[in-house]
């Protein structure tokens, strides 16, 4: 497992870890409701599922932050994000937040079921 970090300056080396990924998770900042974070959230998020290599991996989307008054919920995720899945593709939205293990667990849960055996 690697953590990223979703920075323009990080995102330039993303591609040197899509070899041999057998999964995505993308948390996205859901008390985040400026429209343009949103939109670069979302386009970023295209660009790494069209990715030749992240073809076929299941993706969990955590929709963090989900303890703030402020936030979007787990359908509006869905909507922002479903149309750049690729078709057929294995995904899942999970509302989360560091004060709620239980979710963070069932989205790794989640995850790991979906990744073949042979790769685990």
């Amino acid at each position: 497992m690697r953590d990223l970090g979703g920075e323009q300056s990080l995102r330039e080396i993303w591609e040197n870890y899509y070899k041999g990924t057998e999964g995505i998770i993308y948390v996205f900042d859901a008390s985040d409701l400026n429209q343009q974070r949103i939109e670069e959230s979302r386009q970023t998020f295209e660009q790494l599922v069209e990715e030749e290599e992240l073809q076929d991996v299941p993706i969990l989307i955590f929709a963090n932050k989900q303890d703030k008054e402020q936030k979007l919920s787990k359908k509006d995720v869905e909507n922002i994000f479903c149309d750049s899945i690729p078709m057929g593709g294995v995904f899942a939205v999970v509302e989360c937040s560091v004060h709620n293990v239980g979710a963070l667990t069932k989205g790794i849960e989640w995850i790991v079921s979906k990744i073949p055996q042979e790769k685990k």
